[in-house]
């Protein structure tokens, strides 16, 4: 019973962040092209600007060399250290009330050795959960799906190839994005 009370919590906790958005950053997806000439790139770069679907300042091209190309993969930075911080504080509460609610279950319970340590009891089961709750935002924040996209631009500039990041509110924009780039790129990322 405890394991399903605390399932359920850690799920509603789950459904809490995400309706919240605190689990990821801005922008949902980020697609990412790599190009093998500075004309498809360029033309590429053009086709997704005059496309109504994208704001202009989502789309970003990554001549070959960059050494700032980081900062146009992932300008959000700010935004990323905020959006963790606020995460590991929500999950931290809710596993602390959490914590609460399982001491209180087991005070219920009866348990002689509980009943006995009261104070001891809520403590510690509520750092624990606390504990739990701060490693799932964790969890949330590491974000290890953007490795592949940083790793391929990285690699293309470094080689001397051209890239184009879009950086997309929703699954029908990334997948317009992939479509646009398609015919000129070498090879094509994306982010969940």
């Amino acid at each position: 019973m405890l394991v399903v009370l605390l399932n359920h919590y850690l799920f509603n906790a789950e459904i809490i962040a995400m309706k919240a958005n605190i689990s990821s950053g801005d922008k949902a997806t980020k697609v990412g092209g790599i190009f093998n000439s500075e004309h498809k790139a360029k033309a590429t770069f053009d086709i997704l600007n005059n496309d109504e679907n994208f704001v202009k300042q989502s789309i970003r091209l990554i001549p070959p060399h960059d050494q700032h190309y980081d900062e146009k993969v992932e300008p959000e930075d700010k935004k990323i250290a905020k959006t963790m911080l606020k995460s590991h504080l929500v999950f931290a509460v809710v596993g602390l009330v959490v914590g609460v609610i399982i001491a209180s279950i087991l005070f219920l319970l009866e348990f002689e050795f509980l009943q006995q340590h009261i104070l001891e009891t809520y403590v510690s089961i509520s750092i624990l959960c606390t504990f739990v709750g701060v490693l799932i935002a964790g969890a949330f924040s590491l974000r290890p799906d953007h490795d592949d996209l940083i790793n391929n631009i990285r690699e293309a500039t470094r080689s001397g190839l051209w890239a184009i990041v879009v950086h997309t509110d929703s699954h029908e924009e990334m997948e317009k994005a992939k479509d646009l780039m398609q015919p000129h790129a070498v090879s094509i990322s994306t982010t969940l």
